[in-house]
């Protein structure tokens, strides 16, 4: 398994923040790497919620179905997702701060089958993409209109 840690800070209502950072149905417009993504349970979103993602990596699709495991809004969102080669575990945690909303977000990566043997090396890879995915999140966050949250 690879860990990658890494926080934002928003200028954002930490509800807000939590809202649409949770809710997967949005992921696609502000993951690079996320082509679809799409709630495939019924009602709203909270603990249970189930969405179906397509996540390209380098040449590599790959099609996840994610699990909110856990959701204690507005302060932490544990989403567990599996496919054919990996399976994500995304630990989200809101924290109030003078300038908004602080994001810290966990991964564990865990690679499947044959995949396990470039696990060792794809650690960089992972930060790296994770990082680029935080900084696309506050970038979606602090440009949405106020309208988006309501």
């Amino acid at each position: 398994m690879t860990r990658v840690k890494v926080s934002t800070i928003v200028n954002c209502p930490i509800e807000k923040a939590f809202k649409y950072t949770v809710d997967f149905n949005n992921l696609a417009e502000r993951h690079p790497e996320v082509d679809y993504s799409k709630q495939t349970s019924k009602g709203s979103v909270g603990e249970e919620t189930t969405f179906d993602v397509e996540i390209t990596s380098g040449k590599r699709k790959e099609k996840m179905h994610f699990v909110i495991k856990e959701y204690e809004p507005p302060y932490r969102a544990v989403l567990d997702g599996n496919g054919p080669t990996q399976r994500i575990v995304d630990e989200f945690i809101f924290t109030e701060v003078t300038e908004g909303t602080k994001i810290s977000v966990t991964t564990d990566l865990t690679f499947k089958g044959s995949m396990k043997l470039i696990g060792v090396f794809i650690g960089p890879f992972l930060k790296r993409g994770t990082q680029k995915a935080v900084r696309s999140l506050a970038e979606a966050l602090e440009n949405l209109s106020h309208e988006r949250f309501v």
